[in-house]
């Protein structure tokens, strides 16, 4: 922790000493048995507020040990830690240390005041895609408190609409509901329909703070985690997905593509949209897709297969084969979905790229089979288990050794090699594998 954070935890403790200074703190469920019990405020250890029962003490230090921690310490030694950087003793994740008088388990610590714990942060869109959101998951308020402590008013209670909480940050045409399930349980939920929806609409930080009247102790102030500013609501939106990204050349080197591998297009739906058109048609030919830029000589096929996968293949033989197309942009019109257009659907357009072969080696093993990993690389390549070459070249595309390499690792520095598409040739014994590499380092 740095030193301005200290002084800033530092301010915070002081700032609630009054508060501090008048309620209890109970550690319950201790390994050791002789922890258990009341603990009474005390002054303070080394600036920080300190609570008391017999020989044991619970308070704050980044005196001991690696980390800042609350701790709970038998006369001079820590029995029971805490890492969680807050102003108040929490109740959960308290650790066994290696000290002597450490037992499992590790206690919870309670204080006089309620203390609220907060489940589940996040919401979905309902698969309707209309805005409304899903019953599935809700926020659930639970209120915890050693003194009898609970929630006011009668089972079913809105407290937003009795002016008990408020929400903060809710995407507009929702209302925000947090409902009295019993005295120690609110549950949070959503009417209406969002407005916007998309998953660019999507919101992280929704708040809830509950006000005096919403607890039988009548202080908000007094209540441990009133407020809650990290609720999220996950809109859906349809949108396409591909299993492939490169379309690679035949080992023929004549120009065509392999299309042994299916690739495809899939639609994603919510609320029932669909691809427009008739079974077997091709969605190139009816200009319901388009592709920013293509070799001479190849033509894309898309074939609707059903209402929310299309078939790709590439048909024909780029006239010129030897430089490779990344970054290939493809959309889809209008007319290629129904009930919405293209601006509707997430995750269009999308790239590909085609890779071709060279001839600047000959009578070596070109294979389109992944011998290593990651390709676009920046700094490193990691070798499959199967193949661990001992000897590497790097070829630029116009066949000018760029690197030579012995190796006996899984892995090879590259980060000399500048932006750029490279042939890499591995070879280990008698066998030689020639493979196409991408290096894209991140500015």
């Amino acid at each position: 922790m740095t030193k301005y954070m200290r002084t800033f935890l530092l301010l915070i403790l002081i700032s609630i000493t009054i508060h501090l200074s008048s309620q209890n703190y109970h550690v319950i469920g201790a390994g050791h048995a002789d922890a258990n019990g009341t603990y009474v405020y005390s002054g303070e250890i080394n600036g920080y507020p300190n609570w008391t029962f017999g020989n044991y003490s619970l308070h704050f230090t980044n005196e001991i040990g690696c980390m800042p921690k609350w701790v709970i310490m038998n006369v001079d030694t820590m029995i029971y830690k805490n890492y969680d950087w807050i102003e108040l003793p929490p109740i959960d994740n308290w650790q066994v240390t290696c000290y002597s008088g450490s037992i499992f388990p590790a206690p919870q610590v309670w204080s006089d005041y309620p203390n609220l714990l907060w489940q589940n942060y996040s919401y979905q869109e309902d698969n309707s895609n209309s805005g409304s959101i899903s019953l599935d998951y809700s926020v659930k308020i639970i209120m915890r408190s050693i003194n009898g402590q609970s929630f006011t008013g009668n089972e079913n209670d809105d407290y937003i609409s009795q002016g008990k909480a408020t929400g903060s940050n809710v995407p507009e045409g929702l209302t925000m509901q947090v409902v009295k399930i019993n005295d120690s349980l609110l549950e949070v939920s959503f009417a209406g329909n969002a407005l916007f929806h998309k998953v660019i609409n999507s919101v992280y930080n929704i708040g809830i703070c509950l006000h005096n009247n919403a607890t039988t102790i009548g202080d908000s102030l007094l209540v441990q985690n009133n407020s809650f500013q990290n609720i999220s609501i996950n809109f859906k939106q349809p949108n396409v997905s591909k299993n492939f990204y490169w379309f690679y050349e035949n080992s023929t080197n004549d120009g065509t593509i392999d299309n042994s591998v299916a690739k495809y297009i899939k639609l994603n739906r919510y609320g029932g949209e669909t691809f427009s058109g008739t079974i077997g048609e091709d969605f190139y030919q009816t200009e319901k897709v388009t592709f920013s830029t293509l070799h001479q000589g190849i033509t894309p096929e898309l074939i609707l297969i059903n209402d929310t996968l299309i078939s790709v293949r590439i048909l024909g033989a780029a006239i010129a084969h030897n430089y490779d197309l990344p970054n290939v942009s493809v959309n889809f019109t209008n007319e290629a979905f129904s009930g919405n257009d293209a601006y509707e659907i997430y995750g269009i357009p999308f790239e590909i790229g085609f890779d071709f072969l060279t001839e600047m080696i000959n009578n070596d093993d070109i294979s389109n089979k992944p011998n290593f990993y990651p390709n676009p690389a920046t700094d490193y390549l990691y070798f499959n288990t199967d193949f661990i070459p001992s000897t590497i070249e790097i070829y630029s595309i116009d066949g000018t050794l760029i690197q030579h390499m012995n190796s006996t690792k899984n892995n090879v520095n590259i980060s000399s090699i500048q932006n750029g598409f490279y042939l890499i040739k591995m070879t280990d014994g008698s066998t030689t594998r020639i493979q196409k590499l991408v290096v894209r380092k991140i500015n």
